[in-house]
């Protein structure tokens, strides 16, 4: 069977458009016509493609014929519409081999380095007991005058495809699902500015439901309320942090005065690119607890529900789901790519969906915002008051070289 060829449903067909009647569908290099590839390059929100050259190299796996026993490592999923050549939405997935311990894999061992799945050649693999679903898209060609589906399925299409998806790999042997996410909000593609401090996303041609909301919102309401990235709150919460504790609810400030002061230093004045290995080394322990509240403890003050949070990738995944398994902090020289800098300052995060739970978990975050936290991340978040592992040397070390490169810079 192969995707439908057809530019434009018949009249009146995208009225009849539901969630339910797409059909799920993997996509091979044997189905990839010219106007499939130039849609999936250019719609592509997370992790962007250069041309289609790139996507069949690194992304779209061969078809398997019958009675093929090869497994491909890296496959690409859709949902379309009836006589759509144009997924409503995409979804790409690697397949890896983790170590298991009592038949179980540990969420300490789901990846974190997005360079490891972006880049190289799809491959055959043996053993496949995870995937990782490390970028999902809306694809569909929203607001050309032959295609205009219901607006509830641009929203809910995503949420379909990772349920069938998994579905599909479980039946197939796959015991693990977890994301490999981006810690941002919408499509940052370029700063609107050449300094350090993080500044509003430039306009992409690829938007999401917040970037539009974002667009469209012409109060007077503070600019704390339209945060739309880690990178943002970040640097609202050190510039705001200057004479009280941003965190009142708890016995203690998410940050002393002292790390406050060596974030301030490093992340405001001289941007995460330009950090020595000793500096990421120092930080990375600050920016992950903060990156734990982040996702967990901020609220999107514009959402009619009042549990949401503020990081939108987080509400879709803890939405639907998932639990917060794991936060990586991935340096420059790591291989931290451009997507997962921008705004993230090299922050990836693991959703994991555990199908045995998913419904329970969904269920309780809609009725109270309850979030789904490993265990062990959580009780590192907990202590993290009690246990400081940034020695006071470093952080004097640290304090030393900011300041002795600010006055050289203002020297020059």
């Amino acid at each position: 069977e192969t995707i439908p060829a057809a530019n434009a449903p018949a009249s009146g067909a995208s009225e009849q458009i539901t969630v339910e009647t797409l059909k799920f569908k993997e996509i091979t290099r044997d189905d990839l016509s010219k106007e499939l590839g130039e849609a999936l390059v250019t719609k592509e929100g997370v992790h962007p493609l250069r041309d289609v050259a790139e996507l069949v190299r690194t992304r779209i796996a061969p078809a398997s014929g019958p009675g093929d026993e090869r497994v491909w490592g890296k496959h690409c999923y859709g949902l379309f519409a009836s006589g759509q050549a144009i997924p409503e939405a995409v979804v790409y997935v690697k397949l890896i081999h983790l170590p298991e311990t009592n038949g179980k894999i540990e969420n300490s061992d789901l990846p974190g380095n997005i360079s490891e799945i972006l880049e190289g050649p799809v491959q055959r693999i043996q053993n496949p007991n995870a995937a990782i679903f490390y970028t999902i898209t809306n694809t569909a060609r929203r607001g050309e005058a032959d295609y205009q589906p219901p607006e509830i399925v641009h929203r809910t299409a995503p949420e379909r495809l990772i349920k069938v998806v998994a579905d599909d790999l479980k039946n197939k042997g796959i015991k693990c699902f977890s994301t490999l996410s981006p810690l941002r909000v919408g499509i940052v593609s370029d700063r609107t500015n050449s300094t350090d401090t993080p500044s509003e996303p430039a306009k992409s041609e690829t938007t999401t439901e917040s970037d539009r909301a974002n667009s469209t919102n012409t109060s007077s309401e503070p600019a704390k309320q339209k945060i739309t990235s880690f990178s943002k709150w970040l640097y609202e919460f050190l510039k705001e942090a200057k004479d009280k504790p941003i965190e009142e609810a708890k016995d203690k400030p998410l940050l002393t005065k002292e790390e406050k002061k060596l974030l301030s230093e490093a992340i405001l004045w001289r941007s995460y690119e330009k950090l020595t290995d000793k500096e990421h080394e120092a930080i990375e322990p600050l920016i992950k607890h903060l990156a734990f509240h982040y996702i967990t403890q901020e609220k999107a003050v514009d959402s009619k529900n009042p549990n949401d949070p503020m990081d939108n990738v987080a509400k879709f995944h803890l939405g639907n789901g998932a639990e917060v398994a794991n936060i990586h902090y991935i340096t420059p020289k790591a291989g931290a790519t451009l997507s997962d800098k921008e705004g993230a300052y090299g922050l990836m995060v693991n959703y994991r969906y555990d199908l045995d739970k998913v419904e329970d978990r969904k269920a309780a975050f809609k009725k109270s915002g309850t979030i789904a936290v490993d265990p062990v991340l959580a009780e590192t978040y907990k202590q993290y008051n009690e246990q400081r592992n940034l020695p006071k040397t470093t952080i004097q070390e640290l304090e030393e070289l900011c300041l002795s490169e600010r006055l050289d810079t203002r020297a020059r």
